[in-house]
């Protein structure tokens, strides 16, 4: 299954958006519960900006190339990952009491993609919280703040 490979390769935060655009048997239906229910758009929404961040810090990391100076590099990645961490839990635990609606009047291929989705974004808020800890560490040990 290629999930698990872009899992395996960082890219854990755009495995959200396309559980929502790729495992539906009946594309229109899904669209159309996106379209109208706020906590998937929202969910979407995040997924999709979590998978932009982690391109982009693969991007840096890969080309080697200092974009910023190391102290603004550092805070940056601290910043980045703390925000984004937050907004996947966010948007995930707005997810759960839907999905859970939904699966009490119907489970089917949507609800089962709406909860898989919901999972990614868990593991790509824990990867990223992790993240979060080695850039703090990273941070304080290269600079003084007294």
């Amino acid at each position: 299954m290629h999930h698990m490979t872009l899992w395996q390769h960082g890219f854990g935060d755009g495995v959200v958006a396309q559980e929502f655009v790729t495992d539906s048997v009946n594309a229109d239906l899904m669209i159309r519960f996106i379209c109208i229910n706020e906590e998937y758009r929202y969910l979407l929404a995040i997924a999709i900006l979590a998978s932009l961040y982690t391109a982009w810090q693969t991007f840096v990391h890969l080309s080697k190339r200092d974009f910023f100076d190391r102290r603004t590099s550092i805070l940056l990645d601290f910043s980045g990952d703390q925000i984004v961490a937050y907004l996947l839990i966010s948007a995930a635990s707005s997810a759960i009491p839907l999905t859970n609606r939904f699966r009490e009047g119907q489970d089917n291929i949507f609800t089962d993609s709406a909860a898989s989705a919901i999972t990614m974004a868990v593991l790509a808020f824990v990867s990223l919280a992790l993240s979060a800890l080695f850039s703090g560490y990273k941070l304080s040990s290269t600079h003084s703040f007294v």
